[in-house]
């Protein structure tokens, strides 16, 4: 796998939309490479391809353990976040070229991520920083969206988090109370209140959820 990245490094960038499935996760989250991952390495070309490969992850990212230590999966997510987001409302989740219900499928694909791999492990501050990073765009925005597009972005963001909510992990649970905090969706109050009602949880847990309902959890 690393032979072929380091005849690639040769070029002038590398075309994500030239890397198959086992190449990008290399290229995402190997750390052995001698260049930086920055946003100047790379060519996107054919967006789907790389939104294709992130499903993929998502949906099934308990290999990751077996092929790279903890710095490099936390490293590799937190490029990842950099794919998605760029700037507020820029990245693949606000790429118009792309199918909105590809888009969809992408961000409904975190709950597994979340459910199958940051539910049994940390990773540093990805997980918690996750959806701070996705939803911040709306939080400068207090929760009103660019367009009909970002509303249904917004719409979507929100769904995932309230079924991560419901995972049996406090960790998982503060993550996705920090996203509802930043996402500022108009249901944010309700849906947190909604589940300190039915959950049991921690003082610290508590006191963080009002937080995030006022928006000051930082």
């Amino acid at each position: 796998m690393s032979i072929n990245l380091d005849r690639m490094k040769g070029e002038a960038s590398i075309k994500l939309d030239e890397l198959n499935f086992e190449l990008f996760v290399d290229f995402v989250f190997n750390r052995t490479q001698e260049t930086e991952r920055g946003f100047d390495e790379y060519k996107f070309g054919d967006t789907k391809v790389t939104t294709d490969h992130l499903i993929r992850l998502f949906c099934n990212p308990e290999f990751l353990l077996e092929e790279y230590n903890v710095e490099q999966i936390e490293e590799g997510f937190e490029f990842i976040t950099g794919l998605l987001c760029f700037v507020q409302f820029d990245g693949l989740l606000w790429d118009k070229r792309l199918l909105f219900s590809l888009r969809k499928e992408l961000i409904s694909a975190m709950f597994n991520l979340f459910s199958r791999l940051f539910a049994k492990k940390s990773f540093g501050t990805i997980d918690f920083m996750w959806w701070d990073i996705l939803a911040y765009g709306y939080y400068m925005e207090n929760g009103q969206p660019e367009d009909e597009d970002g509303a249904k972005i917004q719409q979507s963001m929100f769904e995932t988090l309230k079924q991560i909510l419901e995972i049996d992990s406090q960790e998982c649970q503060k993550s996705a109370l920090h996203g509802l905090g930043h996402l500022k969706h108009s249901e944010t109050e309700t849906t947190i209140n909604d589940f300190l009602r039915r959950h049991l949880v921690t003082d610290e847990l508590r006191d963080y959820a009002k937080l995030c309902i006022d928006g000051t959890m930082g």
